[in-house]
């Protein structure tokens, strides 16, 4: 007998997307059908079909900002907002998720890439033994702990004030094909997975292994992709699980990622561990990265070696309320492009100033001025909670955060900047 328990949300999520444009409804509307199909489906009905819809927000109601040299600032608006679609059929599992928070930031501003953000996850495993499971699809490489902070995100999934400039974070929105092995009662889940982005290089037509650039041979541009090439760009990850006793876990993951267009392939290590008991809970994570993009990227480095590391805690006082601390350091080294090492503008064109075939004056940014930069930037953060059952729960806390910028070895900049903030989240 099929269960189902969608509790009224496609009508809540009607009348909320009744102020998004058209364009944008219409992509929920067909993934709305095509979900309302799967779950409603005679045929379905016969064989046991279990399907949950369910949906997370988060509002940010009130957050008092100030960082040294300009005004203080005050804000609220909605910081997430998902809808989550679970269905089981025999040993076969479905999951979509869609990132409705930045489809609210698209109607602020147009200019986002909304292709990019608003399906976040649709992933279909097969578990056919117990202790195995294999995943394809869309969705979160299985590398980061993945812990928020008090108030704000965690340094892996940039929540920062400052900036803290590192350009290795959460692994999300890729496609990829994962296999996990392990169970509870072995004690670990070791994930293997192979992955590509989900935003693709726009190449060149002549020249495919080259990206495609405009007569001012500027910024990149990336489109939406449902796919990737192996033979443009391939990444590898595997995460160990270790699982010492209830409630303990230890963990440590690589990954490695090559694109054509790239100098250097991408690299980086994960450690991390957490305890957690009925009344305390403590994790703690370190991330080593290397990173080495196109010159012609968006915030390109030629060598960026970074390094973040994370430890906080909560304890409940009792069943309602929570005291929270969360700290973080974030360590960046970065060296630059440098535009004299490539073919400038004239070098590429012809004695009548037409292009010269094969010939790409890439890296001519006025970034890319061969420049060392080491940025450290560090946080604290506490808070209380307070939980109304297992559904509602208001957030409200303090951040501190620093940040010393060198330049060249010789010119240090300084910043600070404290926030006074109070966030509900609802899960339904």
């Amino acid at each position: 007998m099929t269960v189902l328990r969608c509790e009224g949300l496609m009508a809540k999520a009607d009348r909320f997307f009744k102020f998004q444009s058209s364009f944008h409804w219409q992509k929920f509307l067909s993934l709305s059908i095509l979900c309302f199909l799967l779950i409603y489906s005679p045929k379905n009905h016969a064989q046991g079909l279990n399907a949950d819809l369910r949906g997370f927000l988060a509002l940010d109601l009130f957050s008092l900002q100030k960082i040294e040299g300009r005004r203080q600032t005050a804000e609220m608006g909605v910081g997430f907002f998902d809808i989550k679609l679970y269905a089981d059929y025999e040993d076969f599992h479905m999951r979509v998720k869609l990132d409705l928070g930045n489809n609210i930031q698209y109607e602020r501003n147009p200019n986002r890439d909304l292709s990019t953000n608003f399906l976040e996850e649709l992933l279909i495993s097969w578990r056919p033994k117990y202790h195995s499971q294999i995943m394809f699809g869309k969705g979160r490489v299985p590398f980061h702990q993945r812990r928020y902070g008090v108030i704000n995100s965690s340094y892996i999934s940039g929540g920062s004030m400052l900036g803290t400039r590192h350009s290795f974070r959460d692994q999300k929105r890729k496609i990829l094909l994962t296999y996990r092995y392990g169970a509870f009662s072995k004690r670990f889940f070791n994930h293997l997975t192979f992955f590509g982005d989900s935003r693709q290089p726009q190449l060149d037509r002549d020249f495919p292994d080259q990206p495609r650039l405009g007569r001012d041979f500027d910024e990149i541009n990336y489109r939406q992709s449902d796919s990737f090439n192996t033979k443009n760009e391939i990444g590898i990850a595997n995460r160990f699980e270790y699982l010492p006793f209830r409630g303990m876990q230890v963990a440590v993951a690589g990954l490695w990622h090559r694109r054509n267009i790239d100098p250097t392939p991408t690299y980086a290590f994960d450690f991390s561990t957490r305890y957690s008991t009925r009344q305390f809970q403590f994790y703690a994570e370190y991330v080593y990265a290397f990173v080495s993009t196109h010159p012609n990227d968006r915030f390109a480095a030629e060598k960026q070696y970074e390094q973040i590391g994370q430890i906080g805690g909560e304890y409940r006082f009792n069943r309602d309320w929570s005291f929270m601390v969360n700290i973080e350091r974030a360590w960046v080294n970065s060296q630059s492009h440098d535009r004299n090492n490539f073919p400038n503008f004239r070098d590429c064109e012809d004695d009548n100033r037409d292009p010269i075939p094969g010939c790409f004056a890439y890296g001519q940014s006025r970034f890319n001025d061969g420049s060392k930069e080491k940025i450290e930037t560090h946080k604290i953060e506490m808070g209380l909670k307070r939980r109304w059952g297992r559904s509602l729960q208001i957030t409200g806390g303090v951040m501190a955060e620093q940040q010393k910028r060198t330049f060249d070895s010789e010119r240090i900049i300084r910043s600070n900047a404290y926030e006074l903030g109070f966030s509900l989240a609802l899960w339904y």
